[in-house]
């Protein structure tokens, strides 16, 4: 396998990983207000670090991107990628060692859902009592990232040679090319079938 597809379909994995990352729970919060009581609530990777879910789709669109396009637009995908990852990893590395902010989970637990049947999991006015973090899937996070890392760089230098199929060389190209083979081989019968082929008369020598 080419280390460029390689490359890019481990981005793809990447962002597979990143995007399992987002339906995980990475904060636990313990609350209470004086109507509903104590709640024990999870806010999962979507909701609290949802560049995850936005990381994931880039990711994925430059897995496709490194498949499809040729030598220069592979190099420019791995540069991008691996830029991407970088900036992506101190983000979510601030996740994974320092303490959550109670009052930002208050906020994306009170804000109203799509549910209108709960449109809110906690009242804008409940006290968040305790809250921590689960490592587990920031660590998983940062461990997508570093692959994204490493194959963006591979990408980019090693984005491959693109292949010029000869049914796509210009008339003038492959005139040419039948021209010297002619000169170097002409009694080739393969070449004297390309140049019949061509319009190109073997025995007209002038």
């Amino acid at each position: 396998m080419k280390k460029s597809v390689a490359a890019s379909l481990s981005i793809g994995a990447a962002a597979l990983i990143l995007w399992a990352t987002s339906r995980m729970t990475w904060i636990n919060v313990e609350a209470f207000d004086d109507k509903s009581g104590a709640k024990s609530l999870t806010l999962l990777g979507a909701q609290w670090a949802s560049e995850t879910v936005i990381l994931s789709f880039v990711l994925g669109a430059a897995c496709l991107a490194g498949l499809s396009l040729k030598t220069l637009g592979r190099r420019i995908v791995g540069v991008i990628t691996t830029l991407v990852c970088v900036l992506a990893s101190y983000s979510i590395l601030q996740h994974l060692i320092t303490t959550p902010d109670a009052a930002r989970a208050l906020n994306i637990l009170s804000a109203p859902s799509a549910n209108t049947a709960q449109p809110t999991q906690l009242a804008t006015w409940a006290e968040i009592t305790a809250i921590s973090s689960n490592p587990l899937p920031a660590s998983i996070a940062l461990i997508a990232m570093a692959v994204g890392i490493v194959s963006g760089v591979v990408l980019a230098l090693k984005p491959g040679v693109a292949k010029t199929s000869s049914a796509y060389e210009r008339k003038s190209q492959r005139e040419q090319r039948i021209v010297h083979d002619l000169d170097t081989d002409p009694d080739s019968g393969r070449v004297q079938w390309d140049a019949l082929d061509a319009d190109i008369d073997p025995t007209d020598r002038e």
